[in-house]
């Protein structure tokens, strides 16, 4: 069960962003280590309210916590919050020159793709799928590897090619 992190920084549930900082800082400034040392019960109570901190002084996370969506294990992402990795127009595991995080991008109504984005996307799939052909002429130098990776990157070009054509052409209407 989540811990109440309203009940932790001894604030009410409405209440504002300075409110919590003000409440965050003078129990803070009461249980911290340095001012304690060696009281065990100090230190897990410091770190309890560091944690409330930074999930209500962020009003994003705050936000998710008062909806029940936050999720603090970033390893679960499971839950409430959850959304289909095989949606329409995902980019989530593709990430051949690129951070991953450049390609986690979902369009939808929240966060439309722009026409530029979609033709990027369909110009960094072309190259992988090019770049899978060329190196398909050396992959007999990995063996079975070479060949697994060169088909792998052109399955993933084309693929994301045809999504980024899909995309390209739903922005058109």
């Amino acid at each position: 069960m989540k811990p109440d992190y309203y009940e932790i920084l001894g604030v009410s549930r409405d209440a504002t962003a300075d409110q919590i900082k003000k409440a965050f800082r003078e129990q803070a400034f009461k249980f911290h280590p340095d001012r304690n040392p060696a009281n065990a019960a100090a230190e897990e109570r410091f770190k309890s309210l560091n944690e409330a901190y930074s999930v209500l002084g962020d009003p994003a996370k705050k936000n998710q916590y008062d909806s029940g969506a936050y999720n603090d294990n970033p390893y679960n992402q499971a839950g409430p919050a959850y959304q289909d990795p095989f949606g329409q127009f995902t980019w989530r595991y593709y990430n051949p020159f690129e951070e991953a995080e450049q390609w986690k991008r979902q369009a939808g109504p929240q966060d439309p793709a722009t026409r530029r984005e979609a033709v990027e996307l369909l110009v960094k799939s072309i190259l992988t799928f090019l770049v899978g052909v060329l190196l398909l002429r050396l992959s007999f130098v990995f063996g079975i590897f070479g060949l697994i990776i060169c088909l792998t990157a052109i399955g993933r070009g084309f693929v994301n090619s045809l999504k980024a054509l899909r995309l390209l052409f739903s922005l058109r209407q």
